[in-house]
């Protein structure tokens, strides 16, 4: 029973990777209004991956927690919705989108306090891969929302030392993730994402405001 519980949970590890790597490419296709179609559809295969794997492979789902977490998102997104001026509603999104991103990052750092579990090679890719995702697209999110609603905190990023100091953050960034998978250092993974957080801050910040809904 133990042997099929452990080809279980790898089988769920490889969907789960698989599902990152999906919304990876969703990021990238949601970049540019060109390939936005494909990036959303690409997004939808990578959401139903992982709400399958999650119901159906993961081991001791919570099962009314998981549906009623859906539940209540799906009534305050229909609400917002409807309510939300058409006007505001790239900052919305933008908004919505840090959500996402910090709920990614609350999944993946409470998966990597589960010290019971033991987390293989393709667990630790997929929570390096979602946490780094989700803190960047939490940061990111954020700036564009205070840019799109015109907040005095989203002040954009000028001068020749931007680019350099992205470059850092996002090798300082692997290499903290290289370190956690190697050795499954806790305060590695830490600093990964707090770096990740940063990085994708900066990476936002230059991007003037006209060019901010894209």
């Amino acid at each position: 029973m133990s042997d099929l519980s452990n080809m279980i949970a790898a089988n769920a590890d490889w969907f789960y990777l698989v599902g990152a790597i999906l919304f990876v490419l969703t990021l990238r296709g949601l970049s540019s209004p060109k390939t936005a179609i494909r990036g959303n559809r690409l997004g939808m295969v990578a959401m139903a991956i992982a709400v399958i794997t999650t119901f159906f492979l993961a081991e001791g789902p919570v099962l009314w927690l998981i549906i009623g977490a859906m539940v209540l998102g799906a009534i305050v997104g229909m609400w917002k919705a409807k309510t939300v001026a058409m006007t505001q509603m790239p900052e919305t999104v933008a908004l919505m989108h840090s959500f996402v991103g910090l709920a990614a990052v609350a999944i993946a750092l409470a998966t990597v306090l589960h010290t019971e579990q033991q987390h293989g090679a393709v667990a630790r890719v997929e929570l390096f891969i979602g946490c780094f995702i989700g803190a960047i697209t939490f940061s990111a999110s954020v700036f564009a929302f205070g840019k799109l609603a015109a907040k005095s905190w989203a002040k954009t990023l000028v001068g020749g030392w931007v680019k350099p100091a992205q470059a850092l953050l996002f090798i300082a960034m692997i290499a903290f993730g290289g370190v956690y998978f190697v050795t499954d250092s806790l305060p590695a993974f830490y600093a990964m994402a707090v770096v990740a957080v940063i990085f994708g801050w900066m990476w936002i910040a230059p991007i003037g405001g006209g060019d901010m809904p894209v």
